[in-house]
């Protein structure tokens, strides 16, 4: 089955707790806050069409990320089990926009490098000695592999730069993670990464 993959506005979608809980504990919402606010568009969240209007299925921090960062859209799949009437009347609202996931996965595929963001946050701001010895361990690593590293920053509790990395090939990713879990046992826990709990 083809995938249904749309864009609407933010505040169209309705968050049911008790129908459809956010699972996710995984999500730091303010460091994820943070990472969304750097690059478009987010994540595709997952809603399900009823005869009421959209319901937020998966995705729960992404929409909310959505509306805080004041995004006029957000992506959306439209799940299985989704009523067909619903569907169709949710297609042909002015606001919202198909798309073409075939298109999208094969744009993305066809660039071999892409930039991505590294947001990192850790228990404590890291000392000067101590950002540098992120640097040479964690970014060196990406140095080392043959990708370039700009826009490097250290903010409080937060380190971020811009890695431009295989975009097809996550065989760096592992040994990239192996680094950063050193940094983060030997010098300083890293709480979260993209956003995510490290």
């Amino acid at each position: 089955m083809p995938i249904e993959l749309i864009e609407m506005p933010p505040d169209l979608p309705v968050i049911d707790e008790s129908r459809f809980p956010d699972r996710d504990s995984s999500l730091v919402p303010e460091h994820l806050e943070h990472y969304l606010s750097l690059f478009e568009p987010s994540p595709a969240i997952g809603i399900r069409a009823e005869p009421g209007g959209p319901v937020v299925t998966r995705g729960h921090k992404y929409l909310l990320a959505a509306r805080n960062l004041g995004r006029p859209r957000i992506r959306a799949v439209i799940q299985p089990g989704s009523d067909s009437a619903a569907t169709a009347e949710l297609l042909r609202r002015p606001e919202i926009t198909r798309l073409d996931w075939t298109e999208i996965d094969a744009a993305e595929r066809a660039q071999p490098i892409a930039d991505q963001w590294h947001v990192y946050y850790f228990e404590r701001p890291l000392t000067e000695p101590e950002q540098r010895a992120f640097e040479d361990l964690v970014i060196g690593f990406l140095l080392q592999a043959g990708n370039q590293v700009r826009e490097i920053s250290h903010t409080g509790n937060r380190t971020q730069f811009l890695a431009a990395v295989p975009a097809g090939d996550e065989s760096w990713f592992g040994p990239y993670r192996a680094a950063t879990q050193r940094f983060s046992t030997e010098i300083v826990p890293v709480v979260s990464f993209q956003g995510r709990r490290f």
